[in-house]
Protein backbone atom coordinates (compact mmCIF):
# COMPACT_ATOMS: atom_id res chain seq x y z
CA UNK A 1 0.00 0.00 0.00
CA UNK A 2 1.10 3.41 -0.58
CA UNK A 3 0.14 6.04 1.79
CA UNK A 4 -0.11 9.84 0.20
CA UNK A 5 -0.31 11.75 3.49
CA UNK A 6 -1.04 15.81 3.13
CA UNK A 7 -1.48 18.45 5.86
CA UNK A 8 -4.35 21.09 5.41
CA UNK A 9 -3.73 23.14 8.44
CA UNK A 10 -2.01 23.57 11.50
CA UNK A 11 -2.65 24.91 15.12
CA UNK A 12 -0.04 26.71 17.52
CA UNK A 13 0.48 28.34 20.53
CA UNK A 14 3.01 30.28 20.74
CA UNK A 15 4.82 29.02 17.66
CA UNK A 16 4.76 25.63 19.47
CA UNK A 17 2.51 23.38 16.74
CA UNK A 18 -0.05 22.05 19.01
CA UNK A 19 -2.33 20.13 16.02
CA UNK A 20 -2.85 19.34 12.17
CA UNK A 21 -5.57 18.67 10.17
CA UNK A 22 -4.67 16.00 7.63
CA UNK A 23 -5.61 13.85 4.62
CA UNK A 24 -3.77 10.59 3.37
CA UNK A 25 -4.57 8.77 0.35
CA UNK A 26 -4.07 5.12 0.22
CA UNK A 27 -3.41 2.84 -3.08
CA UNK A 28 -2.68 -0.53 -3.26
CA UNK A 29 -3.12 -1.56 -7.44
CA UNK A 30 -7.15 -0.80 -8.68
CA UNK A 31 -8.12 0.06 -4.68
CA UNK A 32 -7.65 3.71 -3.15
CA UNK A 33 -9.23 5.09 -0.03
CA UNK A 34 -8.83 7.86 2.18
CA UNK A 35 -9.33 9.27 5.25
CA UNK A 36 -9.17 12.71 7.19
CA UNK A 37 -8.89 14.07 10.81
CA UNK A 38 -7.54 16.28 13.23
CA UNK A 39 -4.77 15.37 15.21
CA UNK A 40 -3.66 17.14 18.92
CA UNK A 41 -0.37 15.94 19.90
CA UNK A 42 0.50 14.84 23.35
CA UNK A 43 3.29 16.40 23.24
CA UNK A 44 4.52 20.15 21.66
CA UNK A 45 6.13 20.10 18.86
CA UNK A 46 9.24 22.52 20.00
CA UNK A 47 12.59 20.86 17.94
CA UNK A 48 12.31 22.67 15.24
CA UNK A 49 11.94 26.34 15.32
CA UNK A 50 8.42 27.35 13.71
CA UNK A 51 9.60 28.61 10.45
CA UNK A 52 11.56 25.94 9.58
CA UNK A 53 8.83 23.19 10.27
CA UNK A 54 7.91 21.54 6.88
CA UNK A 55 4.78 19.33 5.88
CA UNK A 56 6.98 15.98 6.11
CA UNK A 57 8.49 16.93 9.89
CA UNK A 58 4.56 17.18 10.83
CA UNK A 59 3.23 14.41 9.01
CA UNK A 60 6.26 12.63 10.72
CA UNK A 61 5.10 13.45 14.38
CA UNK A 62 1.48 12.29 13.40
CA UNK A 63 2.99 8.81 12.43
CA UNK A 64 5.36 8.79 15.47
CA UNK A 65 2.24 9.48 17.77
CA UNK A 66 -0.43 7.00 16.01
CA UNK A 67 1.39 3.95 17.07
CA UNK A 68 0.14 1.36 18.74
CA UNK A 69 1.66 -1.99 19.92
CA UNK A 70 3.71 -1.51 16.69
CA UNK A 71 1.10 -0.49 14.34
CA UNK A 72 0.15 2.59 12.58
CA UNK A 73 -3.05 3.47 13.67
CA UNK A 74 -3.90 5.68 10.24
CA UNK A 75 -2.39 3.29 8.00
CA UNK A 76 -3.72 0.36 9.42
CA UNK A 77 -7.33 1.61 9.49
CA UNK A 78 -6.79 2.36 5.63
CA UNK A 79 -4.94 -0.85 4.84
CA UNK A 80 -7.86 -2.62 6.67
CA UNK A 81 -10.12 -1.08 4.16
CA UNK A 82 -8.51 -1.78 1.04
CA UNK A 83 -8.41 -5.68 2.56
CA UNK A 84 -11.99 -5.33 2.93
CA UNK A 85 -12.64 -3.78 -1.06
CA UNK A 86 -10.63 -6.91 -2.05
CA UNK A 87 -12.49 -9.24 -0.32
CA UNK A 88 -15.90 -8.30 -1.71
CA UNK A 89 -18.21 -9.72 -4.09
CA UNK A 90 -20.14 -7.76 -6.14
CA UNK A 91 -22.71 -9.69 -8.23
CA UNK A 92 -24.81 -7.66 -10.55
CA UNK A 93 -27.54 -9.29 -12.83
CA UNK A 94 -27.75 -6.45 -15.01
CA UNK A 95 -30.83 -8.11 -16.78
CA UNK A 96 -33.13 -7.10 -13.96
CA UNK A 97 -31.01 -4.69 -11.51
CA UNK A 98 -30.00 -2.05 -14.41
CA UNK A 99 -33.26 -2.04 -16.13
CA UNK A 100 -34.95 1.48 -16.10
CA UNK A 101 -37.62 0.71 -17.89
CA UNK A 102 -40.88 1.91 -15.17
CA UNK A 103 -43.30 -0.74 -16.89
CA UNK A 104 -40.92 -3.46 -15.49
CA UNK A 105 -41.46 -2.53 -11.90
Amino acid sequence: MDALWQIEAITAENEVITGAKYRVDAQDGEYSVSTEGFWTFAEQQKSIPFAEITEQNVVEWIKGEAVRDGRSLIEGRLQEQIDALKAEKIVLRSDKMLNTDPSDH
